[in-house]
């Protein structure tokens, strides 16, 4: 059975560095939801995903907000 390690390698390393990137990328990632609110209206959701193949973050309206603005 293969086993994962409990911390993926690049988190660890940042975190051995003393800087906390993940809680950075989610106070950006944050930031443009509140500028995209700003542009457009409607309440924006935030999603952060860490993988070895991809990362991203994609920032979407709520779906409260899209019923509410249809």
């Amino acid at each position: 059975m293969k086993t994962l390690p409990a911390i993926h390698p690049y988190i660890s390393r940042q975190l051995d560095g003393g800087k906390d990137l993940l809680s950075e990328a989610d106070r950006l990632a944050a930031e443009l939801a509140a500028v995209m609110q700003n542009i457009h209206g409607m309440t924006w959701r935030v999603h952060i995903q860490h993988s070895d193949a991809a990362a991203f973050a994609l920032v979407a309206p709520s779906v409260e907000s899209l019923g509410a603005s249809v």
